[in-house]
């Protein structure tokens, strides 16, 4: 009971209020950063080893927030240069 109650229903419950309180492009961002929380959780409190595959993903990771999180991908192209591109 505890495990379903403090491990589930608890951390889901405060997630989707977190979500409901900011904007859809922030609350994706954090979508993503959870499995990187999660092995940094590891490394550090169960002294997980972490090798350069594990530092490739974390950095494709925050490099995918990052790019998405660019003001210049979120605007549409002009016109002749979008039918160039495609």
């Amino acid at each position: 009971m505890a495990l379903a109650a403090g491990g589930t229903l608890l951390p889901f419950t405060l997630f989707a209020y977190g979500q409901s309180r900011v904007a859809a492009e922030i609350a994706g961002a954090f979508v993503n950063l959870e499995p990187l929380v999660g092995a940094t959780a590891g490394v550090v409190l169960f002294g997980n080893p972490v090798g350069p595959v594990q530092v490739a993903g974390g950095a494709a990771i925050i490099a995918g927030i990052a790019m998405s999180s660019l003001p210049l991908l979120g605007k549409a192209l002009p016109a002749p240069l979008a039918a160039r591109l495609l």
